[in-house]
């Protein structure tokens, strides 16, 4: 699946609700992918699933400047599988607080 995560955007805005105000706490993205497919889709598709996070987070009032997003395609997957096996747990976007 591409960018579709309305029940996962609850977790955004609260990210987006904490961090509001505070000058010093950056929020780092890291978008992933299963190992299905080719590594230029999956970077692609790891890319824009960190955009569609990058994308709540503004306009939840988070500024961009405070935003760091990277991509993963699907190496480093969070559950280890086989090349080819569709796995919904390595199709997010991690976020990080720092």
């Amino acid at each position: 699946s591409g960018t579709s995560y309305s029940a996962d955007f609850y977790l955004v805005d609260t990210v987006a609700q904490t961090t509001k105000g505070q000058a010093n706490v950056r929020i780092r993205l890291l978008g992933k992918a299963d190992l299905t497919g080719t590594a230029p889709y999956n970077m692609a598709l790891s890319h824009r699933r960190a955009d569609a996070v990058r994308a709540r987070l503004r306009a939840d009032g988070v500024p961009d400047g405070a935003i760091d997003e990277k991509w993963d395609g699907f190496r480093n997957p969070p559950v280890p599988t086989a090349k080819g096996v569709r796995e919904p747990r390595n199709r997010v976007v991690e976020v990080m607080l720092q």
